[in-house]
């Protein structure tokens, strides 16, 4: 009984199937937990210096008022240390898995595409970092006149702070997700660039829930770069959309070798047969026309002289076929 039960938990499932499908999901999740968990270990043990960087904006120190606040700050960021380092892996899986159903190749080279994932992840958070959470941060301390002391939390300060850099490398993956979808179904720049208005509307309402603060200044930087992406993501289509459309340089062929036709040999047929018997006949050469006025012929020695010219024809025409009788 064991081994039956074990067997048939062995048995392949069918990847077409919905419990293939599921498998396959289960274990390309099981992938980008382990690249968390990775990514955690090396938080918990550079936790020094990303915490110096990441409280260098705000410029004042941070408190906990709980006697594991430390341990919670410490952990929580090195959660967001995972989750930012396997956001390139979770995009490249996710492309992986939907690969089947658009039959077009999507991730031909998975490094390829984890290498531009990541970097525009770091560009994108180096764009919060240096850009938008100073900018955010100015503006929340400008209520200092107001003769309140701000006592900013270490775990309230991580939430906010990650809250952008997350958000940002998000949005800076736009322009790999538009470029792969421009793979599975073909897009048309020309009717991108008619849907900026709704593009730049939506920009602003995705700004006003992300952003933790309520001011237009903030939601229009961060509003800024989704635009601009949208911008570059058609220019990649447009880019792809002509390299698939560029016909193929044909490579010229050598001329195949003429090989010259085998000469037609016509039969030769033999010439009939003649049915007479007996040697073939033999006749004689024409004679010179005879010069009535002075002929002289020598034929049994005679001489033939004006007068007798009746005579000579008269002989002549009897002459000729006892010759060939002879």
């Amino acid at each position: 009984m064991r081994k039956s039960a074990t067997n048939t938990h062995k048995q392949k499932v069918d990847p077409d199937t919905i419990a293939g499908h599921l498998e396959e999901l289960r274990r390309r999740l099981i992938y980008v937990a382990l690249i968390v968990v990775v990514g955690l270990g090396l938080g918990w043990v550079f936790q020094g210096q990303i915490s110096q960087a990441l409280i260098r904006p705000l410029g004042e120190s941070l408190y906990y008022s709980s006697p594991t606040g430390g341990l919670d700050f410490v952990m929580t960021l090195s959660i967001c240390v995972g989750a930012l380092l396997a956001l390139p892996f979770a995009i490249y899986h996710s492309l992986s898995f939907v690969e089947p159903i658009s039959h077009k190749p999507l991730t031909r080279s998975g490094m390829k595409i984890v290498t531009i994932s990541f970097a525009l992840a770091i560009t994108g958070g180096l764009f919060a970092y240096f850009v938008t959470l100073p900018a955010a941060l100015n503006f929340l301390k400008g209520f200092d006149e107001i003769n309140v002391n701000p006592l900013l939390s270490a775990k309230e300060y991580l939430t906010f702070a990650m809250t952008y850099i997350f958000t940002f490398a998000i949005i800076f993956q736009l322009p790999l997700v538009m470029g792969s979808i421009n793979r599975i179904k073909p897009l048309k720049p020309e009717k991108l660039i008619k849907k900026q208005r709704w593009v730049i509307l939506a920009s602003f309402i995705i700004a006003a829930f992300a952003t933790p603060t309520p001011d237009p200044m903030n939601q229009a930087v961060m509003a800024l770069p989704l635009i601009v992406l949208f911008n570059v993501s058609i220019l990649i289509v447009w880019i792809q959309n002509t390299l698939r459309n560029k016909p193929k340089q044909q490579i010229a062929k050598p001329a195949p070798a003429v090989i010259p036709a085998p000469p037609v040999q016509t039969p030769v047929t033999p010439p009939a047969q003649s049915h007479v018997i007996g040697p073939p006949l033999i006749l004689p050469a024409a004679k010179a026309p005879l010069d009535l006025r002075s002929t002289t012929q020598t034929d049994n020695t005679f001489s033939l002289s004006a007068s007798h010219n009746k005579h000579l024809i008269r002989d002549i025409a009897f002459a000729r076929p006892s010759a060939s009788q002879a």
